[in-house]
């Protein structure tokens, strides 16, 4: 797995390449080897004698099948049994820091958003369609109506509507390309795929 300081930074910029390059629908396929769940765990499997001596060491790697990862996808983000998911905004007004170490209710690098109308964050969840081809992904966007003018840096995923407090859950942050400019009675409208 990309490291999210340093490997995951080249990772990422690569991606934002691919997806001015190429838009957002042909830069799905094209990334998807690079930026998908690795779930690829290490197996090793030892040989003894009688005597209980080692005689050789093998390893491997598994691989998730379609029907298991579309099973996981189904079962941890669509079918609502272990969480609900809210997407939320993160504040663009300076510097931002995202870090796999960010938790709910600790991340002194950014800022939750609560500029657009209501501050409401919306369900991920209700949104998502059945997971297929080893991905799942929202069918209708989330919109985010503005009513002054903001700056957005990216978005979060976490399992409450409202909350940030430390006893939630988060799964996921994501900066933009670029800071994204918002002005009164602009929709941001976003697609969160998760593929694996």
């Amino acid at each position: 797995m990309f490291n999210r300081l340093s490997g995951f930074d080249q990772a990422a910029e690569y991606a934002r390449k691919v997806v001015h390059e190429f838009g957002y629908t042909v830069a799905k396929t094209i990334l998807k080897p690079v930026m998908k769940m690795a779930f690829c765990n290490p197996i090793q499997a030892e040989v003894f004698n009688e005597a209980n001596q080692l005689v050789s060491t093998h390893y491997a790697y598994n691989g998730i099948v379609d029907q298991g990862m579309n099973l996981l996808l189904d079962t941890f983000f669509d079918n609502g049994t272990t969480y609900t998911w809210w997407m939320g905004l993160i504040e663009g007004s300076g510097a931002q820091t995202l870090a796999d170490s960010d938790i709910a209710g600790t991340h002194a690098g950014w800022a939750v958003s609560e500029f657009h109308t209501g501050a409401t964050r919306q369900s991920w969840t209700g949104a998502l369609g059945a997971a297929a081809t080893r991905s799942i992904s929202n069918t209708t966007t989330l919109d985010f109506a503005f009513t002054t003018t903001q700056t957005i840096h990216g978005i979060f995923i976490i399992n409450h509507a409202t909350a940030d407090t430390g006893t939630e859950f988060l799964w996921s942050t994501a900066p933009f390309s670029t800071e994204v400019t918002v002005n009164n009675g602009d929709t941001l409208k976003i697609t969160y795929t998760v593929s694996g």
